[in-house]
Parts: structure tokens; C-alpha cells; sequence
């Protein structure tokens, strides 16, 4: 990803130079650094007890540099030096102290403990005098390979052929592997104990580190992790923002790791090695933290987001972060975020995000993962995100997919989100979903406004699933619902049974399906499927103004419903035909215009926002009481509906806003638009 941003968004007037310091505190500054540094150090506050009256908050540092660090003309060399003399500045306030450090590469021989109040900013190339004029693409590197041997390995297993990690005289290329299969994955290699483990490092013996920020610089090469603070903590005021963490961490600490109250983590791109991020809340105190603007790529085990909670109701904030063909392997991990914990009431919103050829192989829990035993009443929250591309392979376990409900009591709400060319392969004989299935009681899972097309689970020759499709409801206390959104194209075989939302246990389990549309192209396509069909543990669906292909009503139970009405089981071929014309464009390009035919019919649809939970979703249901929660509920109704009062207490009447695809509005990019369901010829439009 290519950003030409500034390194520091504020404004001009809070970056000026630091008030004048008093003689005394420099004085103590000489007597301290005199016996604990360096000449140049020295020299350095003495060049301040001189100038006392004007010194400067900045420290120059410039490849080759042998000043005293008081301007670009007369830098320092080491970034560790320079970053020991910013320490002088420290006055409890932001940024007390900074290091400017120009484009080129530096070996960092050996860590600096970080301190409070200073930091660090890459992408000058020595003639800025101001922070904000510095560039990111003027790579500034911090590296710990000091024999300059790092290099990338196929799969981890063709020591034959090598890539070396950087290129050229002066090693300031860059040189990522470019797989050339989709089940290809590239591993850093000779990383382990020949590079330096730390780059800045926090020990459990200091203070908490108060605002400090690292920001415009490469890392590279470090064995463990270039900034590591997950001890000493909590720390407060930390940001780590438009920085490169490339080919990082072979033995697998992640690109930074920080315990800290508030983290400001914005525009960093990490790329390679293990080079996750890991975030620990402190267990003192519920937070909110926010992750921004990130992007993570063919990284190794575990390669994305390590979210890791201290105490409950806490709350995790990932927006506009892409993930690309990260690999994981290892149990109860994840290519893109993992929830690590053991306390209750956690929420992770994930917004706009995109996660494309990400791989999973073994016994892993999906592409977002929670801990096995993490605590309770978590929700998971994804709101306009794009899964596409994605491969869970080599799988075996009880059951397989690319989401799994994995620990009890989670609750997964996907708003406006795309699933599309995501693929199971899948050797074992349990269950296989190509998108979301259960695997622990008591999980609710709603897709609202999603289009789930062209996934598929793809049987390895041999195996014997006993059940394989793209939706999966495989434990008991189990709630899927599918409102306002699109199941078409998916494939699955090769299984005891198959179905697009299967029901492998039916005990107290809860399947909607409201103004969606079911849709296979071959000639056996099962929508749904239970494993009871009769008895006392067959599937009652809701099912309300639908078009589900091929329904059979035996499938899912014999005549017990909770609700059928307004379903039809035929798709307009015409319609179906400008579907495939505008197949393989890409995703959100295709429009909706204002004059189209295509307007969503079915029944109007009311969202319950809960800022601490997630979303109800309800309709109006005048046959009953006046509304009906269709994603909530034990047994066969669900939650009890509720009468006019409790609704408007809870915010809601009938002239409240509509869901965003309410009857007479046109769809918006990337949903789903139906209509008119229920009559002669009911039609499907996806747009994009």
C-alpha cells in the first residue's frame, strides 16, 4: 500500500521547538549522561548547558553522522545515541524530546529501553525543519540483521532456492517474494539467533512509558520484535503510526507488542516474517483502542492482528486495515485477528476491511479466531468488509471453515459485507462450511445486507465429510440469520449430505431467513438441509418473504413452522442471465442506477443498535404482537416480540429509519437488491 502522508497530523503550531530548559535540569543532565553515555552524548549536553536558553527539542541523526545532533549540518550517527540525549528534553509533556532520523539504513546493534516523553521520526531526508515535511517513502531503517543475510524460502521447505530480503550496494531495496500459486506461501529464513533481538524494548523492572511515539520508520530484520512493550506496563499515550515493519520477527514476537491503556496505531504496513501486532489491554481499567489504516501481508503463523484483553468490557476498533495472504497454522490462531482472553464482555467492531488469499491450514479456528475458553458474551462486529479469495486447506478437524464459532456465548454480526471466492478443502469426516459454521453452543451468527457468492468446499479425494455447504449450524443453542442478503453460486460435494445452510443439530436452534435469496446453479442444489426431519428435534425455520431455488419444505422439517410466508422458489431467468453478464467485474464497481427496475420488496426491516452488545434486528409483525426480533431468541419464535411502548423506550417506532434497504429505496454499492419477492416473476440484483 503506497501512502504519502505526514508523519504527524497536528497541527503546525503543536510541533514547535521545546520551551527553553533551565541550567539546573541541564546541569543534572550533564552529570548524568556524563557517566552513564557516551563522548558524543556528552558533548551533546554539553553543547546544551551552553545553549541553555535555546536548546532544542530535536536530535539530528544522518547516516555517517559524527556531530553533536544540534541540526541537519551537524547530525549524529547512531540512532541509539541520539535517542539517549532526546531523554534530556523529557518534561512529563508530549513528544518532549525527538529524534529526526534521515532516510538511510542503520544497524541497530543493540536495544535502547524505551523511554517516556521522547520519540522517534523517520522519512527526512536533512533538509526539513519541520515534522510534517518529512515523506514516508524516504525509507528510513532501523535494521537488525547485522550480516545481511536474511532471505525468503518457498514454503518453507525449498532451501534450494533464496530471495534475499534486501537488494543492492547500499541493501535500501526491498525485495518481497511474489508467489505464483494461490496454496503458495514464502517463509523469512536465516533470520532466528544470527539478528539482534530488540530494537526498542521496555523491562518489567522500569516505569510505564507515557507518550512516546515511533513513527516514519523501517523496521527490519529484528528477531524478536523492534518495539517490544508488553512488559512494564500499562503504558499510556503510546503511537506507533506510518511505519514499515518488513521481514520482521522470525521467531515469531510480532512486529511491535505494547500493554498500554490507549494506543494510537494508525498507517503501518507490515509486511513479511511474523510480523503480527500485538496489543494487550492493561488488566486495571476497560478501554477502548483503535487500530487504523493498517496493512499486514504475506506474513507467517499468526501473521495479523494479536488482540489480547486484560480485564472486561473492553472494546477493539479495526478500520480501513487490509489483510492479504497472511498463513496461519497453529491452533486457536489466525492469519488476521486473533482474540486471546479469558474475561467477558469483549467487542471487536471490524469496519471496512478487506482480507483477500489469506491461507489456514490445519487445525486452526478461522480467519478471526477467539481463544479457546475466551471468556463469554463477546461480539464480533464486521460492518462493510470484504472477504474474497481466501483458502482454508489441509483441514481435518470436527469441523472446517473460514469462520468458525469457536468458545461459547459469541455473537457475529456481519452488516454489509462481501464473501466471494472463498474455498474449504477439507480431508476430514465431520462438517465443512466454505463461510461460517458453529462449533461451540450458544453462538449467534446474522449476515445482514451480504452477498456470499462463489465460495465452495472442495472434498480432498478420499475423504467422507458428513456434511459440507456454505452455512452451517453445527451445535446446539445455535442462531443463524440471513436478512436482506444474497447466497448464490456456492458450490459443495463430495459430502453425506450437502446444503447452502445446513442443520447438523437441531436441539434449540433458531434458523431466518427475511428478504434474502437463495440461489444455485446446479441441478441438485439443496438451499437447506436438516439432520432431523421429523420429531421433536426437527428445524423450525422463520422463513419471510424469500426466494429460496429449489425449496423443499421435507428438507427442513415436514409442516412445523415457526413462520412461512411469502416464499417462492422461482428467480427470474432474465434477471439471472444480466447477473452472469456482469460477473468478474470488479467488486463495488458495478453500479445500481437511480432508474433501475430492481427495488427491494419483503417487509421493512428496524435495527436495534446496542452500543455494548450486538444488534437486534426486527420487523413489524402485525399478527402478533407488533414486533418480532428475527436474530434473537431461544426456541422456536425467538425472543418474545415486544409490544409499541418497550420499542419506543428502546428508540424504535414505526417512523424510525428503515435498515438501509428499505422497501423504496434504491440499493446502495456492494448489497443486495430484491423484489418484487411474492410476485409473478420475482427478480435478483446484486450490485456492486
Amino acid at each position: 500500500m503506497q501512502r504519502h502522508l505526514t508523519l504527524d497530523s497536528r497541527p503546525r503550531e503543536a510541533r514547535t521547538r521545546h520551551p527553553s530548559l533551565s541550567i539546573v535540569h541541564c546541569a543534572s543532565c550533564i552529570m548524568h549522561y556524563a557517566i552513564m553515555h557516551c563522548a558524543s552524548c556528552i558533548a551533546f549536553v554539553a553543547f546544551l548547558a551552553a545553549n541553555a536558553s535555546a536548546a532544542p527539542k530535536v536530535v539530528y541523526v544522518a547516516p555517517g553522522g559524527a556531530g553533536d545532533g544540534s541540526s541537519w549540518a551537524s547530525p549524529m550517527g547512531s540512532v541509539a545515541n541520539a535517542y539517549a540525549a532526546a531523554a534530556a528534553f523529557y518534561d512529563g509533556g508530549f513528544d518532549s524530546g525527538e529524534v529526526w532520523v534521515k532516510a538511510g539504513r542503520y544497524t541497530i546493534s543493540s536495544e535502547m529501553t524505551v523511554r517516556s516523553g521522547v520519540s522517534v521520526l523517520g522519512g527526512f531526508l536533512g533538509t526539513e525543519t519541520d515534522a510534517s515535511q518529512a515523506r514516508r517513502e524516504n525509507l528510513t531503517i532501523l535494521s537488525g540483521d547485522k550480516n545481511d543475510d536474511d532471505y525468503w524460502m518457498p514454503c518453507g521447505t525449498n532451501t534450494a532456492e533464496k530471495l534475499y530480503v534486501w537488494t543492492g550496494e547500499d541493501k535500501m531495496t526491498f525485495n518481497p517474494p511474489a508467489p505464483v500459486d494461490p496454496d503458495e506461501y514464502w517463509v523469512l529464513s536465516n533470520g532466528g539467533a544470527n539478528n539482534y533481538g530488540y530494537g526498542f524494548r521496555t523491562l518489567a523492572a522500569n516505569p510505564p512509558v507515557t507518550n512516546c511515539t515511533f513513527s516514519g520508520l523501517t523496521f527490519t530484520s529484528f528477531r524478536y520484535s523492534p518495539v517490544y512493550m508488553l512488559d512494564g506496563g500499562p503504558h499510556v499515550g503510546v503511537a506507533v503510526t506510518n511505519c514499515n515493519f518488513w521481514a520482521c520477527s522470525d521467531d515469531g514476537y510480532g512486529a511491535f507488542l505494547v500493554t498500554a491503556a490507549k494506543v494510537r496505531v494508525s498507517d503501518n504496513l507490515c509486511w513479511g516474517g511474523r510480523t503480527r501486532i500485538r496489543i494487550a489491554t492493561p488488566a486495571s481499567a476497560s478501554c477502548t483502542n483503535e487500530i487504523t489504516d493498517c496493512v499486514f501481508r504475506d506474513s507467517d503463523a499468526n501473521g495479523g492482528l494479536y488482540l489480547q484483553f486484560g480485564t472486561t468490557n473492553n472494546t477493539w476498533r479495526v478500520k480501513r486495515c487490509g489483510f492479504i495472504r497472511n498463513r496461519c497454522a497453529a491452533n486457536n490462531y489466525s492469519p488476521v485477528i486473533h482474540l486471546a482472553s479469558n474475561v467477558s464482555g469483549l467487542r471487536l467492531e471490524m469496519t471496512d476491511c478487506y482480507v483477500r488469499e489469506c491461507i489456514l491450514t490445519g487445525s486452526c479456528m478461522g480467519f478471526v479466531g477467539v481463544a479457546a475458553g475466551g471468556g463469554s458474551s463477546h461480539t464480533l462486529l464486521f460492518k462493510d468488509c470484504d472477504f474474497q479469495g481466501n483458502i482454508r486447506t489441509n483441514s481435518t478437524g470436527t469441523v472446517s471453515g473460514c469462520f468458525i464459532g469457536g468458545a461459547q456465548s459469541k455473537n457475529w454480526f456481519f452488516d454489509g459485507c462481501s464473501f466471494r471466492g472463498n474455498r474449504t478443502w477439507y480431508g476430514g469426516t465431520g462438517i465443512a462450511a466454505s463461510v461460517y459454521t458453529s462449533n461451540s453452543a450458544n453462538q449467534y451468527a446474522t449476515f445482514l445486507n451480504c452477498s456470499i457468492e462463489s465460495n465452495s468446499v472442495q472434498v480432498i479425494d478420499g475423504a467422507s465429510p458428513k456434511v459440507a455447504g456454505t452455512i452451517g449450524m453445527s451445535t446446539q443453542h445455535t442462531r443463524i440469520s440471513l436478512i436482506n442478503s444474497l447466497l448464490d453460486g456456492n458450490t459443495f460435494g463430495g459430502a453425506a449430505t450437502n446444503a447452502e445452510v445446513f442443520s447438523a443439530v437441531c436441539y434449540n436452534q433458531l434458523l431466518a431467513i427475511v428478504n434474502s435469496v437463495l440461489k444455485g446453479d446446479g441441478d441438485g442444489y439443496v438451499p437447506l438441509r436438516t439432520a432431523y426431519s421429523t420429531g421433536s428435534l426437527r428445524l423450525k425455520p422463520y422463513l419471510y418473504c424469500s426466494s429460496i431455488a429449489n425449496f423443499d419444505k421435507d428438507a427442513v422439517g415436514t409442516y412445523d413452522y415457526a413462520r412461512r410466508e411469502g416464499i417462492t422458489t422461482n428467480i427470474d431467468p432474465v434477471v439471472s442471465q444480466k447477473l452472469r453478464a456482469k460477473a468478474g467485474r470488479p467488486h463495488r464497481i458495478r453500479g445500481l442506477w437511480h432508474d433501475s427496475p430492481f427495488w427491494r420488496g419483503g417487509t421493512d426491516i428496524w435495527i436495534r443498535e446496542r452500543p455494548t452488545a450486538y444488534p437486534r434486528v426486527y420487523l413489524r409483525n402485525s399478527g402478533k404482537t407488533p414486533w418480532y426480533p428475527i436474530n434473537y431468541g431461544a426456541g422456536n419464535d425467538g425472543e418474545s416480540s415486544q409490544p409499541d411502548a418497550t420499542m419506543e423506550a428502546w428508540g424504535i417506532t414505526v417512523d424510525s429509519p428503515l435498515a438501509p434497504d428499505a422497501l423504496g429505496n434504491p440499493r446502495k454499492a456492494g448489497k443486495v437488491a430484491l423484489g418484487p419477492i411474492g410476485y409473478a416473476h420475482p427478480a435478483v440484483m446484486v450490485v456492486r
